[in-house]
Protein backbone atom coordinates (compact mmCIF):
# COMPACT_ATOMS: atom_id res chain seq x y z
CA UNK A 1 0.00 0.00 0.00
CA UNK A 2 1.14 3.58 -0.74
CA UNK A 3 0.29 5.63 2.89
CA UNK A 4 0.55 9.35 3.38
CA UNK A 5 0.99 10.11 6.81
CA UNK A 6 0.28 13.56 8.12
CA UNK A 7 1.80 15.40 10.96
CA UNK A 8 0.10 18.39 12.37
CA UNK A 9 3.16 20.41 14.03
CA UNK A 10 6.89 20.17 13.46
CA UNK A 11 7.53 18.27 16.95
CA UNK A 12 7.08 14.10 15.68
CA UNK A 13 4.17 12.69 16.75
CA UNK A 14 4.63 9.00 17.70
CA UNK A 15 0.98 7.92 15.59
CA UNK A 16 3.12 9.55 12.67
CA UNK A 17 6.73 8.81 12.35
CA UNK A 18 7.11 5.69 14.57
CA UNK A 19 3.89 4.14 13.48
CA UNK A 20 5.30 5.31 9.57
CA UNK A 21 8.77 3.28 10.22
CA UNK A 22 6.92 0.52 11.07
CA UNK A 23 4.88 0.66 8.44
CA UNK A 24 7.87 1.09 5.94
CA UNK A 25 8.86 -2.30 7.70
CA UNK A 26 6.30 -3.84 6.37
CA UNK A 27 6.66 -2.98 3.23
CA UNK A 28 4.53 0.04 2.72
CA UNK A 29 6.09 2.91 0.56
CA UNK A 30 5.20 5.39 3.48
CA UNK A 31 5.11 9.46 3.01
CA UNK A 32 5.08 12.07 5.62
CA UNK A 33 4.26 15.09 4.95
CA UNK A 34 4.79 18.04 8.34
CA UNK A 35 4.55 22.05 8.75
CA UNK A 36 7.44 24.06 9.27
CA UNK A 37 8.77 27.23 9.85
CA UNK A 38 12.74 26.15 8.44
CA UNK A 39 12.86 22.85 10.81
CA UNK A 40 14.01 20.02 9.01
CA UNK A 41 13.00 15.90 10.11
CA UNK A 42 14.63 13.44 8.98
CA UNK A 43 11.86 9.55 9.52
CA UNK A 44 13.94 6.77 10.13
CA UNK A 45 13.71 3.57 7.49
CA UNK A 46 13.13 4.93 3.71
CA UNK A 47 10.22 7.09 4.55
CA UNK A 48 10.40 10.33 2.28
CA UNK A 49 9.36 13.43 4.60
CA UNK A 50 8.05 16.36 2.97
CA UNK A 51 7.84 19.53 4.39
CA UNK A 52 5.25 22.12 3.85
CA UNK A 53 5.09 25.75 5.10
CA UNK A 54 3.98 27.41 8.60
CA UNK A 55 4.19 30.03 11.15
CA UNK A 56 4.03 29.06 14.93
CA UNK A 57 2.04 30.96 17.70
CA UNK A 58 4.30 31.83 20.53
CA UNK A 59 3.81 30.17 23.73
CA UNK A 60 1.66 27.16 22.42
CA UNK A 61 3.39 26.30 19.07
CA UNK A 62 0.04 26.12 17.18
CA UNK A 63 0.71 25.52 14.09
CA UNK A 64 -1.02 27.87 11.18
CA UNK A 65 0.10 25.63 7.72
CA UNK A 66 0.14 27.06 4.44
CA UNK A 67 -2.93 25.34 3.63
CA UNK A 68 -2.77 25.87 -0.29
CA UNK A 69 0.84 24.35 -0.36
CA UNK A 70 -0.17 21.00 1.64
CA UNK A 71 -3.51 20.60 -0.46
CA UNK A 72 -0.87 20.88 -4.01
CA UNK A 73 1.47 18.40 -2.52
CA UNK A 74 -1.50 15.75 -1.44
CA UNK A 75 -2.89 16.28 -5.02
CA UNK A 76 0.40 14.92 -6.55
CA UNK A 77 0.61 12.24 -3.88
CA UNK A 78 -2.91 11.02 -4.98
CA UNK A 79 -3.53 12.03 -8.86
CA UNK A 80 0.04 11.40 -10.00
CA UNK A 81 1.75 9.00 -7.82
CA UNK A 82 -1.67 6.80 -6.68
CA UNK A 83 -1.51 7.07 -3.07
CA UNK A 84 -3.95 4.50 -1.44
CA UNK A 85 -4.63 6.41 1.64
CA UNK A 86 -4.19 9.35 3.79
CA UNK A 87 -4.08 9.78 7.60
CA UNK A 88 -4.01 12.85 9.33
CA UNK A 89 -3.61 13.78 13.31
CA UNK A 90 -5.23 16.30 15.71
CA UNK A 91 -8.11 17.46 14.11
CA UNK A 92 -7.69 20.69 16.55
CA UNK A 93 -4.82 21.98 14.30
CA UNK A 94 -5.84 22.73 10.71
CA UNK A 95 -3.56 20.78 9.17
CA UNK A 96 -6.35 18.20 9.22
CA UNK A 97 -8.27 20.16 6.62
CA UNK A 98 -6.84 19.98 2.96
CA UNK A 99 -6.99 15.88 3.36
CA UNK A 100 -11.28 16.64 3.38
CA UNK A 101 -10.81 18.47 0.27
CA UNK A 102 -8.91 15.56 -1.47
CA UNK A 103 -11.07 13.29 -0.35
CA UNK A 104 -14.34 14.83 -1.85
CA UNK A 105 -12.33 15.55 -5.42
CA UNK A 106 -10.22 12.00 -6.01
CA UNK A 107 -12.60 10.14 -3.50
CA UNK A 108 -9.21 8.65 -1.31
CA UNK A 109 -9.78 7.01 1.92
CA UNK A 110 -8.76 9.76 4.85
CA UNK A 111 -8.86 8.68 8.78
CA UNK A 112 -7.51 10.75 11.34
CA UNK A 113 -6.21 10.17 15.05
CA UNK A 114 -6.83 11.85 18.37
CA UNK A 115 -5.59 11.44 21.87
CA UNK A 116 -8.11 14.29 23.09
CA UNK A 117 -10.91 16.34 22.69
CA UNK A 118 -9.46 19.85 23.56
CA UNK A 119 -11.43 22.44 25.60
CA UNK A 120 -13.81 18.89 26.38
CA UNK A 121 -11.65 16.33 27.83
CA UNK A 122 -8.45 18.12 27.58
CA UNK A 123 -7.31 21.11 29.09
CA UNK A 124 -3.96 23.80 28.74
CA UNK A 125 -4.53 25.19 31.71
CA UNK A 126 -5.18 28.53 30.85
CA UNK A 127 -8.78 29.94 30.78
CA UNK A 128 -8.71 31.75 27.42
CA UNK A 129 -6.68 28.74 25.34
CA UNK A 130 -9.27 26.33 26.78
CA UNK A 131 -12.22 28.41 26.05
CA UNK A 132 -11.04 28.95 22.05
CA UNK A 133 -10.54 25.12 21.98
CA UNK A 134 -14.18 24.39 23.23
CA UNK A 135 -15.21 26.75 20.55
CA UNK A 136 -13.31 25.16 18.05
CA UNK A 137 -13.84 21.46 19.31
CA UNK A 138 -17.77 22.30 18.84
CA UNK A 139 -17.78 24.11 15.65
CA UNK A 140 -14.77 23.71 13.35
CA UNK A 141 -13.59 20.41 14.95
CA UNK A 142 -16.87 18.72 14.75
CA UNK A 143 -17.35 19.16 10.76
CA UNK A 144 -13.23 18.06 10.47
CA UNK A 145 -13.52 14.61 12.46
CA UNK A 146 -17.00 14.01 10.62
CA UNK A 147 -15.83 14.56 7.18
CA UNK A 148 -13.41 11.46 7.87
CA UNK A 149 -14.13 7.85 7.00
CA UNK A 150 -12.60 6.73 10.24
CA UNK A 151 -12.13 8.53 13.39
CA UNK A 152 -9.13 6.70 15.75
CA UNK A 153 -9.20 7.17 19.31
CA UNK A 154 -6.52 6.16 21.76
CA UNK A 155 -8.30 5.04 24.76
CA UNK A 156 -11.62 4.26 25.72
CA UNK A 157 -12.63 7.28 27.31
CA UNK A 158 -12.83 9.51 24.71
CA UNK A 159 -15.63 6.90 22.84
CA UNK A 160 -17.95 9.01 24.76
CA UNK A 161 -16.88 12.27 23.62
CA UNK A 162 -17.07 11.34 20.45
CA UNK A 163 -20.49 10.46 19.62
CA UNK A 164 -21.42 13.38 21.49
CA UNK A 165 -19.42 15.36 18.72
CA UNK A 166 -21.70 13.36 15.88
CA UNK A 167 -19.23 10.63 15.19
CA UNK A 168 -21.30 7.59 14.40
CA UNK A 169 -19.91 4.49 16.50
CA UNK A 170 -19.15 2.41 13.58
CA UNK A 171 -16.70 4.91 12.43
CA UNK A 172 -14.91 4.84 15.54
CA UNK A 173 -11.79 2.76 16.44
CA UNK A 174 -10.20 2.62 19.27
CA UNK A 175 -6.22 1.90 17.92
CA UNK A 176 -3.21 3.47 20.88
CA UNK A 177 0.02 4.48 19.78
CA UNK A 178 3.03 2.14 20.65
CA UNK A 179 6.58 1.74 22.11
CA UNK A 180 9.92 0.54 20.85
CA UNK A 181 10.91 -1.86 23.62
CA UNK A 182 14.35 -2.32 21.93
CA UNK A 183 15.22 1.62 23.33
CA UNK A 184 14.23 0.65 26.95
CA UNK A 185 17.59 -1.50 27.90
CA UNK A 186 18.07 -2.33 31.55
CA UNK A 187 21.87 -2.65 30.81
CA UNK A 188 22.79 0.62 32.81
CA UNK A 189 25.00 1.21 35.53
CA UNK A 190 22.56 3.24 37.64
CA UNK A 191 25.53 4.18 39.92
CA UNK A 192 27.41 5.89 37.20
CA UNK A 193 24.45 7.66 36.08
CA UNK A 194 23.54 8.94 39.79
CA UNK A 195 27.02 9.86 40.02
CA UNK A 196 27.01 12.18 37.04
CA UNK A 197 24.16 13.55 38.03
CA UNK A 198 25.39 14.55 41.91
CA UNK A 199 22.83 12.09 43.24
CA UNK A 200 24.08 10.04 46.41
CA UNK A 201 23.57 6.01 46.24
CA UNK A 202 21.22 6.31 49.35
CA UNK A 203 18.98 8.59 47.62
CA UNK A 204 16.07 7.64 46.38
CA UNK A 205 15.07 9.21 42.56
CA UNK A 206 11.55 10.89 41.85
CA UNK A 207 11.18 11.51 37.99
CA UNK A 208 8.94 13.37 36.08
CA UNK A 209 9.39 13.36 31.53
CA UNK A 210 7.69 16.13 29.39
CA UNK A 211 6.98 19.46 28.73
CA UNK A 212 7.15 22.50 31.39
CA UNK A 213 3.93 23.72 30.70
CA UNK A 214 0.88 24.77 32.97
CA UNK A 215 -1.31 21.77 31.84
CA UNK A 216 1.81 19.14 33.47
CA UNK A 217 1.66 20.64 36.65
CA UNK A 218 5.38 20.39 37.90
CA UNK A 219 3.80 23.05 40.85
CA UNK A 220 2.72 19.93 42.16
CA UNK A 221 5.61 17.89 42.35
CA UNK A 222 7.77 20.91 43.33
CA UNK A 223 5.39 20.82 47.01
CA UNK A 224 5.64 17.24 46.79
CA UNK A 225 9.37 17.54 46.94
CA UNK A 226 9.40 19.49 49.75
CA UNK A 227 6.78 17.73 52.00
CA UNK A 228 8.94 14.33 51.52
CA UNK A 229 12.07 16.37 52.44
CA UNK A 230 10.44 17.65 55.94
CA UNK A 231 9.28 14.57 56.62
CA UNK A 232 12.78 13.03 56.79
CA UNK A 233 12.62 11.34 53.53
CA UNK A 234 16.31 11.27 51.59
CA UNK A 235 15.34 12.21 48.19
CA UNK A 236 16.16 13.75 44.47
CA UNK A 237 13.50 14.75 42.11
CA UNK A 238 14.92 15.22 38.48
CA UNK A 239 12.52 17.33 36.13
CA UNK A 240 13.47 15.85 32.58
CA UNK A 241 12.09 18.62 30.17
CA UNK A 242 12.13 22.27 28.45
CA UNK A 243 9.08 24.82 27.85
CA UNK A 244 8.23 28.40 28.33
CA UNK A 245 8.02 27.68 32.12
CA UNK A 246 10.90 26.50 33.28
CA UNK A 247 12.28 29.53 35.13
CA UNK A 248 8.65 30.03 36.59
CA UNK A 249 9.08 26.64 38.13
CA UNK A 250 12.96 26.89 38.79
CA UNK A 251 11.88 29.71 40.83
CA UNK A 252 9.05 28.22 43.04
CA UNK A 253 11.64 25.12 43.66
CA UNK A 254 14.37 27.57 44.69
CA UNK A 255 14.02 26.57 48.28
CA UNK A 256 14.65 23.07 47.61
CA UNK A 257 17.12 23.61 44.67
CA UNK A 258 19.72 21.10 45.85
CA UNK A 259 17.07 18.24 46.03
CA UNK A 260 15.25 19.35 42.43
CA UNK A 261 17.81 18.92 39.06
CA UNK A 262 16.25 20.43 36.29
CA UNK A 263 18.04 18.60 33.19
CA UNK A 264 16.33 20.13 30.23
CA UNK A 265 15.79 18.28 26.87
CA UNK A 266 17.66 14.86 26.88
CA UNK A 267 18.47 13.15 23.92
CA UNK A 268 15.58 10.28 23.07
CA UNK A 269 19.20 7.80 23.28
CA UNK A 270 19.95 9.01 26.34
CA UNK A 271 16.27 9.20 28.39
CA UNK A 272 16.68 5.79 29.10
CA UNK A 273 19.34 5.87 31.99
CA UNK A 274 16.75 8.53 33.41
CA UNK A 275 14.00 5.67 33.85
CA UNK A 276 16.55 3.55 35.15
CA UNK A 277 17.66 5.42 38.06
CA UNK A 278 14.06 6.38 39.02
CA UNK A 279 12.02 5.28 41.87
CA UNK A 280 8.89 6.33 41.50
CA UNK A 281 7.75 8.14 38.59
CA UNK A 282 5.36 10.89 38.57
CA UNK A 283 2.91 12.31 36.23
CA UNK A 284 0.23 14.94 38.25
CA UNK A 285 -1.02 16.70 34.44
CA UNK A 286 -4.18 18.28 35.12
CA UNK A 287 -5.13 16.48 31.30
CA UNK A 288 -3.24 13.94 29.62
CA UNK A 289 -3.86 11.90 25.65
CA UNK A 290 -2.13 8.65 25.90
CA UNK A 291 1.12 9.94 27.66
CA UNK A 292 4.30 8.07 25.90
CA UNK A 293 6.24 8.92 28.77
CA UNK A 294 4.08 6.83 31.23
CA UNK A 295 4.19 3.73 28.52
CA UNK A 296 8.03 4.27 28.42
CA UNK A 297 8.53 4.38 32.42
CA UNK A 298 6.34 1.64 32.65
CA UNK A 299 9.02 -0.51 29.80
CA UNK A 300 10.81 0.18 32.38
CA UNK A 301 9.43 -1.52 35.16
CA UNK A 302 9.06 1.97 37.43
CA UNK A 303 5.89 2.07 39.28
CA UNK A 304 3.65 4.94 38.66
CA UNK A 305 1.85 7.63 40.43
CA UNK A 306 -0.47 9.86 37.64
CA UNK A 307 -3.10 11.94 37.51
CA UNK A 308 -6.02 9.74 36.75
CA UNK A 309 -6.72 11.24 33.33
CA UNK A 310 -7.89 11.19 29.92
CA UNK A 311 -5.54 7.45 28.72
CA UNK A 312 -3.62 7.23 31.63
CA UNK A 313 -6.13 4.60 33.06
CA UNK A 314 -5.20 2.68 29.94
CA UNK A 315 -1.65 2.65 30.55
CA UNK A 316 -1.19 2.20 34.62
CA UNK A 317 -3.71 -0.04 36.59
CA UNK A 318 -4.70 1.62 39.88
CA UNK A 319 -2.87 -0.83 42.58
CA UNK A 320 -1.75 -3.35 40.12
CA UNK A 321 0.91 -1.09 37.96
CA UNK A 322 0.91 1.89 40.00
CA UNK A 323 -1.96 4.34 41.65
CA UNK A 324 -4.05 6.96 40.22
CA UNK A 325 -5.26 9.64 41.91
CA UNK A 326 -7.60 12.65 41.08
CA UNK A 327 -5.48 15.82 39.65
CA UNK A 328 -6.04 18.35 42.65
CA UNK A 329 -5.13 15.80 45.36
CA UNK A 330 -1.73 16.22 46.33
CA UNK A 331 -1.95 14.30 49.73
CA UNK A 332 -2.97 11.48 47.62
CA UNK A 333 0.48 12.11 45.80
CA UNK A 334 2.37 12.29 48.95
CA UNK A 335 0.62 9.02 50.49
CA UNK A 336 1.20 6.99 47.38
CA UNK A 337 4.80 8.12 46.71
CA UNK A 338 5.73 7.63 50.36
CA UNK A 339 4.74 4.35 50.13
CA UNK A 340 5.94 3.01 46.84
CA UNK A 341 9.53 4.66 48.97
CA UNK A 342 9.20 2.57 51.84
CA UNK A 343 8.10 -0.33 50.28
CA UNK A 344 10.49 -1.84 48.20
CA UNK A 345 8.68 -5.32 47.76
CA UNK A 346 5.66 -3.77 46.69
CA UNK A 347 7.54 -0.90 44.46
CA UNK A 348 9.21 -4.14 42.71
CA UNK A 349 6.45 -5.76 41.66
CA UNK A 350 4.22 -3.19 40.31
CA UNK A 351 7.48 -2.24 38.32
CA UNK A 352 7.04 -5.73 36.71
CA UNK A 353 3.46 -5.78 36.27
CA UNK A 354 3.80 -2.31 34.72
CA UNK A 355 5.83 -3.76 32.20
CA UNK A 356 4.24 -6.69 31.41
CA UNK A 357 1.03 -4.79 31.12
CA UNK A 358 2.69 -2.49 28.20
CA UNK A 359 4.55 -5.15 26.71
CA UNK A 360 1.00 -6.99 25.96
CA UNK A 361 -0.84 -4.07 25.17
CA UNK A 362 1.27 -1.64 23.74
CA UNK A 363 3.85 -3.21 21.21
CA UNK A 364 4.18 -1.59 18.01
CA UNK A 365 3.89 -4.73 15.83
CA UNK A 366 0.16 -5.28 17.09
CA UNK A 367 -0.94 -1.86 16.47
CA UNK A 368 0.92 -2.00 12.74
CA UNK A 369 -1.86 -5.01 11.94
CA UNK A 370 -4.36 -3.07 13.47
CA UNK A 371 -3.75 -0.06 10.81
CA UNK A 372 -3.23 -2.67 7.81
CA UNK A 373 -6.26 -4.67 8.65
CA UNK A 374 -8.25 -0.85 8.45
CA UNK A 375 -6.54 0.03 5.41
CA UNK A 376 -7.14 -2.50 3.39
CA UNK A 377 -11.00 -2.03 4.59
CA UNK A 378 -11.31 1.30 3.95
CA UNK A 379 -9.63 0.99 0.11
CA UNK A 380 -12.03 -1.91 -0.64
CA UNK A 381 -14.95 -0.23 -0.38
Amino acid sequence: MKICLIDSSDIPRSVIWDLGYYLDKNGHEVTILYPTSGKILKAKGDIRTIPFSAYFLPKIHYAIPNLLEEYQILYKLVKIEKYDIIQACDYDFLTSLPPIFIKRKMNVPILITTDAFPGISWFWGNYFVDAIAKLYTKSLGKYIINSYDKLIIYYKNLIEDALLLGVPKNNIRIIPTGIDFDKFSNDINIFEIKEKLGINTNEKVLLFVGRLSLVKRIDVIIKLTKILLNDGFNIKTIIVGDGDYKLYYKKLAQTVETNIIFTGNVPCNEINKYYAIADVFILPSLSEGLPRVLLEASACGKPVVASKTGGVPDITIDGKTGFLVEPESIDSFEHYVKLLLTDERLSRKMGINAYKHVKNKFSWSGIVEKYEKLYKELIAK
